[in-house]
């Protein structure tokens, strides 16, 4: 419009509100109606260019008052933007909405947010943001930015929630496309919980990360001091890892620290502190592993009151493929050795049981040949005296009877002397003794002990009385374990994600003062 356009405009009367017919001029300043779609098009340019400079005023105002829903605005676009909004402003934005929707937007991507905050949204009873996909591999809300793609902040709410009702599909999704390596989603907090996860789906997640990548972690923790990843059930499992891959882990907790700290460590008030389970042949409920150079514990158990490390089985309930060590004292209902039989080795095996006896006895023996005067005399090792007492001998003459031989001298000084039988005969001898050392002193075995009152009428081996119920302590260990709910995932769903990162489509070309769009999530 030129300026004298402009002064003839200003200076006539005003006009009555256009009438709703095609072709009438839409006036500036004045309600206008129409029953018909005011087209308004350009060949360069803005089509239409909204500016105000009034305080918390609009330069384009859209309103919908149609009982079925409408939209205030509204925008199309075939290859671009339907609708853009830009603002220099600290504090403003780009596009602003309010209502039950502040801001709704429906296709490939239905909102686009670009900037220090991509997409903000605030709410006093409601949603901050709210976002809907109807295709299963869409996501509701996605953030793409070189600072922060989604973020949310409540007083006393939710910050972020997002909910989906598609089959393996996400409520929240988070993805890292990054070179250098970022966070696919990432929680922080001054004194509360960085990532919290909860459901109520029987054999679901709070919480579940996958890595598809070669070496990388479904769920990564980090702690400077506290504690990295902490789970917690009233009724089901705090923390469960399951693997489909060979040789890998369904957990794996790894410990760096300079004076020592735990890779995995769990803890339990009435249950279970570690707890692991496998169905496969030949494999690990749970397995440790130490590769220090001073030596470690592949695994470790530690026990104020109770037991540090309890197996139970119905086969084998603890093997050890290699030399096994006790401090303390080793109680059991019987025992022996077990080898490849001499005579057959690769056909049999050969038994053989332990020697028992109520008191901690040592058995030593040997064979002596008896002096011209049919007399010998023993020596002992030097410490013999000071680890045994009470004190046993056996003689045996061989080749020939000796009604005479006897001990001659009993042990003193380490050493004691045989006499009574013919010169030159052979004699074996047997002396025991009972330990006296300091932990052989403080740790008497007792021989007869009554049971506990729980435990009268119960058996360590209930299977052989008839009716017999298991000791208390056996009845606690041998109870059905309450095994974890494993997520029903197949190899070919387990992945939120179907395709590579490398799969990904990369960000389209920048159009001119046009942010460039986020880069598709794979297919």
């Amino acid at each position: 419009m030129s300026d004298a356009e402009k002064g003839a405009t200003a200076g006539a009367p005003a006009a009555e509100p256009a009438q709703p017919a095609p072709g009438n001029p839409v006036l500036l300043g004045e309600a206008n109606h129409a029953t018909t779609t005011t087209s308004i098009s350009t060949s360069s340019g803005d089509a239409l260019d909204g500016l105000t400079t009034a305080d918390y005023q609009a330069g384009v105002a859209g309103y919908d008052l149609s009982d079925g829903g409408g939209h205030g605005v509204f925008g199309e676009s075939g290859n671009g933007t339907g609708v853009y909004g830009l603002a220099f402003g600290d504090g403003q934005s780009g596009v602003y909405g309010e209502g039950s929707y502040g801001v709704s937007g429906q296709g490939d991507t239905g909102v686009v947010g670009q900037g220090e905050t991509g997409v903000y949204g605030q709410s006093d009873n409601g949603t901050g943001v709210y976002g809907q996909s109807g295709n299963g591999t869409g996501a509701y809300v996605h953030g793409f930015d070189e600072g922060i793609g989604v973020q949310g902040f409540a007083d006393n709410g939710v910050g972020v929630f997002g909910v989906t009702i598609g089959d393996g599909r996400e409520g929240v999704s988070g993805y890292d496309a990054s070179a250098g390596g970022g966070y696919g989603v990432y929680g922080q907090s001054g004194n509360g919980t960085g990532v919290y996860g909860t459901t109520t789906g029987g054999g679901q997640s709070g919480v579940s990360g996958y890595d598809a990548s070669a070496g990388g972690y479904g769920v990564s923790g980090q702690s400077g001091n506290g504690i990295a990843v902490y789970g917690q059930s009233d009724n089901g499992t705090g923390v469960l890892g399951t693997t489909t891959g060979d040789g890998q882990f369904g957990a794996y907790g790894y410990d760096a620290s300079a004076g020592g700290g735990s890779g995995v460590s769990g803890q339990s008030v009435n249950g279970t502190g570690v707890y692991g389970n496998t169905t496969g042949d030949g494999q690990f409920g749970v397995n440790g592993y130490d590769d220090s150079a001073g030596g470690g514990y592949g695994v470790y158990g530690q026990s104020a009151n109770g037991t540090g490390v309890y197996a139970v089985s119905a086969g084998t309930a603890l093997f050890a493929a290699g030399n096994a060590e006790v401090t303390g004292a080793l109680t059991k209902s019987g025992g022996g050795f077990r080898i490849d039989h001499p005579l057959d080795p690769a056909g049999k095996y050969l038994y053989h049981s332990f020697v028992e006896s109520p008191d901690m006895k040592n058995v030593y023996d040997g064979t002596t040949v008896l002096d011209g005067q049919g007399r010998a005399e023993v020596v002992l090792p030097d410490w013999f005296e000071a680890l045994n007492r009470d004190f046993r001998y056996q003689l045996t003459a061989l080749d020939a009877p000796a009604p005479g031989l006897h001990i001659a001298s009993r042990i003193d000084g380490g050493r004691f002397a045989i006499a009574g039988g013919q010169a030159g005969q052979q004699v074996c001898w047997q002396v025991t003794g009972v330990r006296q050392d300091a932990w052989a002193s403080a740790h008497r075995i007792p021989v007869d002990v009554a049971k506990p009152d729980t435990d009268r009428g119960r058996y360590l081996h209930p299977d052989l009385y008839p009716g017999g119920e298991p000791v208390t302590e056996l009845a606690r260990a041998t109870r059905p374990w309450p095994r974890p709910r494993i997520p029903a995932r197949t190899k070919a769903n387990r992945s939120p994600h179907k395709t590579s990162p490398a799969a990904l489509r990369k960000p389209p070309a920048s159009r001119p003062s046009r942010p460039a769009r986020p880069p598709d999530r794979p297919a």
